[in-house]
């Protein structure tokens, strides 16, 4: 499995090959019955889900490159107790929560970098001027550093829905709760990110 250079490369659901018309549920079936292009189809599918959820909580490219491997080699190791009803791009997500989690269980420190903050898919910007391009990378590290204040699961939450998109109910099956719970935690997340950027902006003024 390789990873592109630069984690904005990465945008999901752009495969190609001859198992890219079908749906996850059906791959998901294909894959466990030992077919290898139903599994690269999945890997080329959730790669870049994957990897920048393990970036995010790992900050190391590095880290995160292991990481996502190790995901898939579970993820495949398991497919005998998947249930293709799932979403299987939430499955994904809990094993790679669950295994960085048990990495920080393991080791209480971590080598930060910073990253980028864009969304999954890239926009083309070649018609901005170099004042916006300079403005949305500080956007992007305020954003970023925002993030960093909040507690592991609650940033977690925030990425998968915000950034990668991860509906109500995935996230639900994620994080094994009621759908009610999910929507409770992503507000409050909202409000702590809020409060934070509003504290950081209050710091600036009295400089």
């Amino acid at each position: 499995m390789t990873l592109p250079r630069n984690d904005r490369d990465l945008s999901d659901g752009s495969e190609t090959g001859p198992y890219s018309g079908l749906s996850d549920r059906d791959c998901a079936i294909l894959a466990k019955a030992g077919n290898p292009e139903a599994r690269t189809a999945l890997v080329d599918r959730h790669l870049g889900t994957v990897y920048r959820l393990c970036l995010r909580l790992l900050r190391d490219k590095n880290d995160a490159a292991d990481a996502t491997q190790e995901v898939f080699f579970r993820a495949f190791h398991a497919l005998d107790s998947f249930d293709a009803e799932r979403s299987l791009r939430s499955w994904l997500a809990a094993i790679a929560w669950n295994y960085v989690r048990d990495l920080g269980r393991r080791a209480r420190h971590r080598r930060t970098v910073p990253i980028s903050f864009d969304g999954p898919e890239p926009v083309d910007r070649k018609s901005e001027s170099p004042f916006e391009k300079a403005a949305e990378r500080e956007q992007s590290a305020i954003i970023e550093e925002a993030l960093d204040r909040l507690e592991p699961q609650a940033r977690t939450i925030l990425v998968l829905r915000e950034m990668e998109g991860l509906s109500y109910e995935e996230l639900a099956d994620l994080l094994d709760c009621q759908l009610g719970t999910i929507k409770s935690r992503i507000h409050r997340a909202r409000l702590e990110l809020r409060t934070v950027l509003l504290a950081r902006h209050r710091a600036w003024l009295e400089e």
